[in-house]
């Protein structure tokens, strides 16, 4: 498994490179393109439920940022989304 924000950072750029390479197709091409988001457990999530809402905060920052960009979850990240959810809450 990945043991560190920075080997799940050069997995998700990886992974979002390896899409940005057109498909040949008969008579056409095809572009793709993906967003990632990513956390690492323990660090980011004490459980599997935690763990999938930091990557999805981790994909929608990446959505934010423009296409075919990746994101790993991290403590500035944490913080933002704590904000907000005190702020819903007020």
């Amino acid at each position: 498994g990945l043991r560190s924000p920075d080997e799940a950072a050069a997995l998700a750029d990886a992974v979002v490179a390896a899409f940005a390479a057109p498909l040949p197709v008969p008579e056409r091409e095809l572009v793709l393109g993906v967003s990632v988001g990513a956390a690492v457990a323990p660090d980011d999530a004490p459980d599997a439920e935690a763990l999938l809402r930091a990557a999805d905060a981790a994909l929608l920052h990446a959505k934010e940022h423009g296409r075919g960009r990746a994101h790993v979850y991290g403590p500035a990240l944490h913080a933002a989304a704590t904000t907000r959810a005190h702020t819903e809450a007020a």
